[in-house]
């Protein structure tokens, strides 16, 4: 029995590849003192980044509690979802529509009940904010993993995951 340098996995004599990280195996094996063969020393576990919520290594990445393999993990990406700010329009359009009845009729009320309608508009149209992910891809497909409305934190996630690929090539 051999283990993998690379992850440490114990792999059947004679594999050629490492069954759980695809790591080509260098057919050079330590050996104890019985002639068995003995797993390679650990690589030391590097934090890339860490927070109360998000830790990534050079091992693994934890999401909220959520515990993913940088072993399985083959690309990350940044995606960006836009919210409709649809309703907002067109609640400014009717509050628009409400000051211009109540100036034409003189009707203080219509232009009041409109101006609050675009005051809310406005308000509910600031509150819409982009919503930052982040997407790793894998041999099970494609996971977002975490969403933020701050997109720095995102993308220094997604340097950390990308620091965390290239370190265990």
């Amino acid at each position: 029995m051999s283990f993998c340098g690379q992850c440490g996995s114990a792999v059947a004599e004679g594999n050629s590849f490492c069954g759980s990280c695809g790591s080509r195996m260098s057919g050079i094996q330590a050996s104890t003192s019985s002639g068995a063969a003995a797993a390679p020393a650990p690589v030391p576990e590097k934090t890339f980044y860490q927070d109360p919520t998000v830790m990534v290594t050079n091992s693994r990445c934890i999401v909220a509690g959520q515990t993913y393999a940088m072993s399985g993990i083959t690309s990350v990406r940044p995606f960006t979802e836009v919210p409709s700010k649809g309703g907002p329009i067109l609640l400014m359009i009717v509050g628009a529509v409400f000051v211009m009845a109540g100036l034409a009729q003189s009707a203080a009320f219509g232009v009041l009940m409109g101006i609050g309608l675009i005051v809310a508009s406005v308000l509910w149209l600031r509150s819409k904010k982009d919503i930052y992910h982040v997407v790793v891809h894998s041999s099970s497909g494609e996971s977002r993993l975490i969403h933020s409305t701050d997109r720095a934190y995102i993308t220094s996630i997604i340097s950390a995951l990308n620091e965390a690929i290239v370190f265990r090539s």
